[in-house]
């Protein structure tokens, strides 16, 4: 019997020695580096997730209904109008895109062919309003 009760002092004793002052200290020190890891990792993993890119949406307008007859020169005004306003859109998107650093040579072509669209469209507008 005495030995059992040598044997449980023994290991009270060692537990004890190894619950140390310095030892827990070092494991709540530790264990707050831990946590604090934890939370910068979670941190970083938000940071990193990719955003969505927002698209401009151009609205496209659409002409009014009109009833009954137009003349050929309301109609070719409305048309113009319409062109203007399509050119407009155009001329904006390229100017995006080229503040972006994405140029589309197709848009680019489009765009050149609309402006000199519009200016053959007012050249012969001066040259019928000269006549």
């Amino acid at each position: 019997m005495k030995i059992l009760e040598f044997l449980r002092e023994y290991w009270e004793l060692k537990e004890h020695h190894n619950r140390c002052k310095n030892c827990e200290i070092l494991e709540s020190q530790l264990a707050q580096v831990n946590n604090e890891k934890t939370r910068l990792l979670q941190q970083i993993i938000e940071l990193s997730k990719p955003t969505p890119i927002q698209v401009p949406v151009y609205a496209e307008t659409k002409p009014a209904p009109v009833s009954g007859k137009v003349s050929w020169g309301i109609r070719r005004q409305m048309m113009e109008a319409e062109d203007r306003v399509k050119a407009s859109l155009l001329r904006k998107k390229v100017e995006e895109a080229r503040a972006e650093g994405t140029q589309d040579p197709d848009t680019e072509k489009l765009l050149s062919e609309v402006e000199q669209e519009l200016a053959s469209i007012a050249q012969n507008k001066d040259n019928a309003s000269a006549t």
